[in-house]
């Protein structure tokens, strides 16, 4: 990509103002005072790339009040606020066959902050043409997805990018963001200098710095990790649909108080539906499915002649049968107390847990407010009374040798242990419902049963028929019982099969899981990251870094950050403690930050890479960082091919430490007067 012109376009009462610029290939210098509007000029360039994200939000409230505001003109009397009317930025870039300009509204009434037009040509070099214009959208749903209207996918097509999908935090994936590469290349100002890649906005990519460096050198590991990705994904759609087919098995068992038994919580490799077992809850025990069928056949057996037993069988039979009923209701109620115990229990544990939960979070704020008062260097925090600087302990109790009270530490591990062991209480309690309630299902099933038949035998008892209505009740229950218990192991065995299958091809996806690389890096992709060690070290090296032995420098595999002993190199914080994560002066960590960035370029294009060979620098040269070390930069950003950068620097507000600074640099200078902003949109 190469951006080649730019221009501010804001309409006011008092007349029309803005800003025009023309960038080349190569090495672009902005050249301004500190207050005469370098930053918002690169603000707006990012803006109309829609990447305000990496300023901080979205729209156009992360723009300068002279972009959407008012403007102050000097040379009006007073220099009174003048509003605005309308304002927009215009880019106009090139992607070696294609060039289009970028058009979009800062402050307008009639079009949105998420429209954006694409003109299809070289509006901002020759105005005069007749172009046609794709209207476009961006920071809403589908933006960057959406192939003739999402704009980020629009621009991503022109540069000709096929941003990968990513593994997100949430276990699923994510396509790596447009916003997430452009963080490596336009590096604002006031956070961009804090970090390797400091803006990325937060899209819950998991090592999203990682993915981006990889991206922009082309590695290979985005495919192989597809393919891992593919398998996992794979195998946990065949544990979820393992789950799903357990739940309709239970739904099934339920209807009939069925217990089935031996199947695995997750899906193992070698399950064997023969091994499963099928049970059915009669009164208050469990017996084998068959033997259940065995007996109910044997009833419709007994039955098929329906005659008439003597008065004294039928009322031996009725007594028989309503002990059966009394047992069955003390059966029920004894279930059911159990039921109203658990429930009960399990209210007293949520009661335990909750205080539980409540200690345990006043525990770890306090730990995390020691912790942070260590990093402030307070004397609570090192258990020293502020007052009189004698050692104090984190308890209120009173000491003796015989009773040492635990600290902030142990609590939290001790409180966590307890809420771990209430949980498996509630786990177990509610178990123990559900197991009762199935018990109580199938009791009141055979209540209603019984009843039936007492019904039943009583009548038979009055009529003097010779047809017992007993028995004609008993065969068309064992009848539609046979029928009901058929059809639901039919229903399960089919089940049974289905996830026979299923732990067939899990092991055929563990097995195809296990041949994957333990490394998701290839040969290829190993030697591009070794040139990127290489280049590193050389850039850190020319550019002047001192805070450590660049020999001693690697980039790290897991987080293709540079390393030191096997610590991150970073930023020292203080002077009086280095912390763990620091390593480097300020000055030193922000010529890291420009040997990093452009040795991925420079890895990239070597590589016929991914990087768009576009970077912009907003003031480089932080914290005093002298004019050698700058020189250098501007020598190197000038002397890569196939690189256009955009730097903005003040200098010092010194033409000598200008001059310095560019000294043996081929540059296109950018001079900005004492405000970006004029009446006259003239050309720099």
């Amino acid at each position: 990509m190469k951006i080649n012109k730019f221009k501010l376009s804001i309409d006011t009462d008092s007349g029309d103002y803005g800003f025009n610029c023309t960038f080349t290939d190569g090495l672009n210098i902005i050249k301004g005072n500190n207050s005469s509007g370098k930053s918002t000029l690169i603000q707006a360039i990012f803006y109309a790339f829609g990447m305000e994200e990496l300023l901080g939000g979205e729209g156009a409230s992360t723009m300068p009040y002279a972009l959407r505001d008012h403007i102050v003109d000097s040379h009006l009397a007073g220099s009174r606020k003048i509003p605005i009317i309308k304002s927009s930025v215009y880019v106009e870039i090139s992607n070696g066959k294609r060039t289009i300009t970028i058009n979009r509204a800062i402050r307008s009434a009639d079009h949105d902050t998420k429209l954006v037009k694409i003109i299809d040509g070289e509006y901002l070099s020759k105005p005069n043409d007749k172009y046609s214009v794709e209207y476009t959208y961006l920071h809403d749903k589908g933006s960057a997805q959406h192939k003739k209207a999402g704009f980020f996918r629009c621009l991503e097509d022109f540069l000709g990018l096929e941003l990968p999908l990513v593994p997100d935090n949430k276990g699923g994936e994510s396509k790596l963001y447009i916003q997430t590469i452009f963080a490596a290349l336009f590096i604002e100002q006031k956070r961009g200098w804090t970090d390797y890649i400091a803006n990325i906005p937060y899209y819950a990519i998991r090592n999203v710095k990682k993915r981006v460096i990889e991206f922009l050198l082309d590695c290979d590991t985005f495919s192989n990790e597809r393919a891992i990705n593919t398998i996992q994904s794979e195998i946990s759609r065949i544990h979820n649909n393992w789950s799903e087919l357990k739940t309709e098995i239970r739904l099934i068992s339920e209807r009939n108080s069925l217990v089935v038994d031996g199947i695995d919580e997750r899906v193992p490799v070698d399950f064997n539906k023969d091994l499963v077992g099928i049970k059915y809850f009669k009164g208050d025990y469990l017996v084998d499915i068959s033997e259940q069928l065995i007996e109910l056949n044997g009833q419709v057996e007994n039955v098929g002649k329906p005659i008439k037993p003597t008065t004294e069988l039928l009322i031996n039979s009725l007594e028989s049968e309503q002990s059966e009923l009394t047992r069955l209701l003390s059966v029920q109620d004894a279930l059911y107390r159990d039921v109203l115990n658990e429930k009960s229990n399990i209210s007293q544990y949520e009661v335990n847990k909750t205080q539980i939960v409540v200690d345990l979070n006043n525990n770890k704020i306090a730990k995390k407010l020691k912790d942070f008062g260590a990093e402030s260097n307070l004397s609570i925090a090192k258990e020293i009374c502020p007052t009189c600087h004698s050692p104090i302990k984190d308890s209120l109790l009173i000491m003796d040798d015989a009773f040492e009270p635990m600290s902030i530490i142990e609590n939290i591990a001790y409180l966590e242990s307890q809420l771990r062991m209430v949980k498996k209480y509630i786990d177990g309690s509610n178990h123990i419902i559900s197991q009762r309630e199935r018990e109580l299902k199938a009791v009141r099933e055979e209540i209603i049963r019984v009843r039936g038949v007492i019904l039943s035998s009583k009548i038979d008892i009055k009529n003097s028929d010779s047809i017992s209505e007993k028995d004609i009740r008993l065969k068309i229950q064992a009848e539609e019982k046979i029928q009901s218990l058929t059809n639901d192991v039919e229903a399960i065995s089919n089940l049974l099969e289905k996830m026979t299958m299923m732990s067939q091809v899990y092991k055929i996806k563990v097995g195809e899981l296990s041949k994957t690389p333990k490394s998701t890096y290839t040969s290829n992709d190993i030697k591009k990251l070794k040139d990127l060690n290489v280049s590193f070290k050389k850039l850190a090296s020319d550019f002047g870094y001192r805070s450590a032995p660049v020999a001693d420098v690697e980039i790290n595999y897991d987080t293709l950050s540079p390393f030191l002993s096997g610590l991150e190199l970073r930023e020292i914080k203080t002077k009086e403690k280095i912390d763990l994560k620091t390593d480097s002066s300020a000055s030193d960590f922000v010529r890291l930050i420009w040997s990093y960035l452009i040795s991925v370029f420079i890895v990239s294009r070597n590589n016929d890479g991914n990087h768009p060979g576009v970077i912009i620098f907003d003031e480089p040269a932080q914290h005093s960082m002298g004019t050698n070390g700058f020189n250098k930069l501007l020598r190197t950003l000038a002397s890569q091919p196939s690189l256009q950068c955009i730097v903005a620097a003040s200098f010092d507000e010194s033409e000598e430490v200008f001059v310095e600074s560019t000294k043996d640099v081929v540059f296109n200078l950018i001079e900005l007067g004492s405000k970006l902003i004029t009446a006259e949109e003239v050309e720099c």
